[in-house]
């Protein structure tokens, strides 16, 4: 975080809860970004294109049952060292399991969205 912060790339901002950092990209750098994320998709389009689709599904397969061990194995860590119950974090919980399934769905449909916007 401090290399980002000294590359003026992000910046660290309050939050209610101390044990939280917020982390926000700054958007004087967006060209820095918008290079790295085109080159990684482009990338990431040319690894893909080496699986076909049933590889790609055992590939998704996998990668969602890993996201499921490590939301439980996370789940009861917290609440070990906590003693937090299973409710007070089903919530990062859900919102991870969103994000794989969106991802699932990207991988799924052949497209790359953005901001909303359907790319094929």
């Amino acid at each position: 975080m401090d290399r980002l912060e000294s590359a003026d790339l992000a910046e660290r901002r309050a939050a209610s809860d101390r044990r939280v950092v917020l982390v926000a990209a700054l958007p004087t750098r967006g060209d820095v970004y918008d290079t790295v994320d085109a080159d990684l998709r482009q990338a990431m389009a040319r690894h893909a294109a080496a699986f076909d689709a049933a590889e790609l599904q055992v590939v998704l397969r996998f990668m969602r049952g890993a996201a499921e061990v490590l939301a439980e194995t996370t789940r009861q860590l917290r609440i070990a060292e906590h003693g937090e119950t299973a409710s007070a974090h089903r919530r990062s919980d859900d919102v991870a399991s969103d994000r794989g399934n969106l991802a699932a769905e990207r991988v799924q449909s052949g497209k790359r969205v953005r901001s909303g916007k359907s790319r094929s």
